[in-house]
């Protein structure tokens, strides 16, 4: 054996050993005995044996099953192996192989010809080398916070990229036969469909029945269905007979068999264990295959209750219905389809919700095992029986508070405004952007709107009284209002082009909305900033109604002018005024974050900034702002400054700082 071939060996052992303690120290804990309710299990031999046996017996490991037989596969192609590769998303987590997702990014010469001929290799023999087929089992606890159940768990598999390749090459028909064949009401992992399409359908129409002449308040209900496991149950053989029929080619049909007669799970480092049930949570497959499999009970429920009134995002179910009569009958129905596909209905985590124009005491404690509920939370919004989102507000405070806490804690000198602004979008925005729409059409918008706006005034550390549409101005993002347009506009097309209608109320909501839609992400210039023909910047300071005292100018790289203003008519600092340079191509904008300067890179602005200026600090971190204090401005109106002069001297200062900053950490790291 060469000497490449033992170092790859010991590298190997030592990333595996490294994913071993990932694994684990990223699963759990502690989690719920399941023979003792209550008691809490945390040794770790104790959870390994409580973890292990359930999923063994999940996946049905220790059953003997006779392999799918496969025919043969044709062989594939550089263009569809590349094509292919092309689906599978880099930056994921290590498989037990220890080969990362980027291998599909590589361009070395031959690469491509070797990775289809071991592709075609596995296509010819049958089979997939067990190095390859051993996903690493992660577990996920669906509570997000305290100590799960067994139940809680979402287990996802961790597969080799090259498992992602022959999965990538099977995917392509698999969207091109299935997808069109799929009841409308399903809209679960559907090409352009989300969970705002499926929302804005539910929501809408519950609206449209509450001003219908058939409603009276309580005799209408939401039934929400939960299975058990359910991408874990599917049984692998009735999963193939309904493939048959499909239209689906023997040859992807084959490439299927192959991997379901290949996937292996190891959890923790044990030993590798047969995949003989489910269809793996973390596979490119298993989204699609999993709405085939519950496709004919989706047709079932739309036939009968009407697909207007069935709602189906995958496993998740909605039904609404009129009358208990039609609540019995739903139940009926699933139990029915449960026992012949392999599938458990969860009574405990389904729910019956009476739909009313506002909250009253509920009809009855359960029907058939299943709780009636005030509220419901269904992919991830709270609905309660009059639509007033009301346990929407803790659930996002929770969420941007946890980020605000966390962001709070970091030092100005260390991040700039700029990559603050750019945390909160990614951290606290994607909840408001998520649940907008949902909250328009509940026409809950003032209250979350506030919520919005406090949100980035806590994360970029400014005055909670400034007025909320200039600071939506200066920083670029739309307000919620704005925001909610946009999906709901998006989304109504969606909604159309696929079932040829769409709920009133939506469309009502959508013609309301299409004036601040069109505003989205735009960003207009300040009735107060111009730019003269010499290329200078005019700011009117006074036409505001602020007056000022210590007022700071904020110069950021000549992008943004920004104003620490003093509200003259209550005397506290409510106003945080910042314009946009016209044609600048830029973005970005930074408030005050004061912090000593060096004396080189002020003598630099001292000499490039007019008389009326005196340069007063500097941020630290990976962006610079400087500021100049002004001395004067009872005697002017407007103050007039060369962009390129301060930009280029900017610059200068920026390099000096930098360049002071290298030399003191060399020499720190000398002594």
């Amino acid at each position: 054996m060469n000497r490449s071939r033992l170092e790859w060996r010991e590298f190997h052992k030592i990333i595996a050993g490294v994913l071993k303690i990932r694994s684990w120290s990223q699963s759990l804990l502690e989690i719920e005995d399941p023979q003792e309710p209550g008691r809490i299990v945390y040794e770790p031999n104790k959870l390994r044996e409580i973890l292990s046996s359930r999923y063994r017996l999940l996946f049905d490991s220790d059953t003997s099953r006779t392999p799918f037989e496969i025919s043969g596969i044709e062989p594939s192609t550089e263009d569809e192996v590349l094509s292919s590769a092309r689906l599978v998303s880099s930056n994921k987590g290590l498989a037990i192989d220890c080969v990362p997702d980027a291998i599909f990014r590589i361009f070395v010469p031959g690469f491509r010809a070797k990775l289809v001929d071991l592709v075609n290799l596995i296509f010819k023999s049958g089979r997939i080398p067990e190095s390859f087929s051993c996903a690493r089992l992660h577990l996920l606890n669906k509570l997000k916070s305290g100590t799960p159940s067994v139940e809680d768990l979402r287990p996802i598999m961790i597969s080799s990229p090259i498992i992602k390749l022959i999965e990538a090459i099977a995917l392509r028909e698999l969207k091109d036969r299935l997808e069109p064949q799929i009841g409308a009401a399903q809209t679960g992992f559907i090409s352009g469909h989300g969970t705002q399409v499926h929302m804005l359908r539910l929501i809408g129409k519950i609206l449209d029945i509450r001003e219908g002449p058939r409603f009276r308040s309580g005799n209408w209900f939401a039934f929400f269905v939960d299975f058990k496991s359910a991408f874990d149950r599917v049984d692998h053989i009735i999963l193939f007979d309904k493939l048959r029929g499909s239209g689906v080619s023997e040859r992807t049909i084959g490439i299927l068999k192959l991997l379901y007669n290949s996937y292996h799970f190891s959890f923790l480092g044990d030993k590798p264990r047969k995949v003989n049930s489910g269809v793996a949570q973390g596979s490119l497959v298993s989204p699609l295959l999993y709405d085939w499999y519950v496709n004919d009970l989706v047709l079932d429920l739309s036939r009968q209750f009407g697909m207007d009134y069935t709602f189906a995002y995958a496993d998740d179910i909605a039904l609404l219905c009129l009358g208990y009569s039609e609540v019995r009958q739903a139940i009926s129905m699933i139990e029915g389809w449960g026992v012949r596909n392999g599938a458990l209905l969860n009574r405990r985590k389904c729910g019956v919700l009476p739909l009313r124009l506002r909250e009253a005491t509920l009809p009855k404690k359960d029907l058939e095992g299943i709780p009636f509920v005030r509220q419901y939370k269904y992919l991830g919004i709270p609905l309660d029986s009059a639509l007033t989102l009301k346990h929407l507000v803790p659930l996002i405070k929770s969420k941007v508070r946890k980020f605000t806490a966390r962001i709070g804690l970091i030092l100005r000198d260390v991040v700039g405004t700029k990559t603050k602004l750019d945390l909160w979008q990614t951290y606290a925005r994607c909840h408001f952007d998520y649940f907008a729409p949902a909250i328009a059409l509940c026409s809950q918008l003032d209250k979350f709107q506030r919520m919005f706006t406090k949100s980035l005034k806590k994360a970029l550390d400014l005055p909670i009284q400034l007025p909320n549409l200039p600071l939506l101005h200066a920083v670029g993002i739309p307000s919620l209002v704005q925001i909610a347009g946009h999906h709901i506009l998006r989304n109504k097309e969606i909604i159309i082009e696929r079932y040829g209608r769409c709920p009133a109320s939506l469309l009502s909501l959508s013609e309301s909305l299409t004036p601040f839609a069109e505003g989205y992400g735009s960003i207009k210039d300040s009735d107060s900033l111009e730019v003269q023909p010499d290329g200078s910047i005019r700011l009117d300071l006074l036409s505001h109604g602020y007056c000022f005292e210590r007022d700071v100018l904020g110069l950021a790289t000549g992008t943004f002018l920004t104003l620490r203003c003093k509200d003259s008519s209550k005397g506290t600092v409510g106003s945080v005024l910042a314009c946009r340079v016209c044609n600048s191509p830029a973005t970005q904008i930074h408030f005050l974050n004061e912090c000593p300067m060096n004396s080189e890179p002020r003598e630099i602005l001292r000499r490039s900034i007019p008389s009326e200026f005196v340069v007063s600090g500097i941020s630290g971190g990976d962006y610079h702002s400087f500021f100049c204090g002004i001395r004067s401005l009872e005697a002017q109106s407007t103050i007039s400054l060369n962009v390129e002069e301060v930009v280029d001297n900017l610059a200068r200062a920026t390099a000096a700082v930098a360049s002071s900053f290298v030399s003191r950490t060399i020499s720190f790291m000398s002594k």
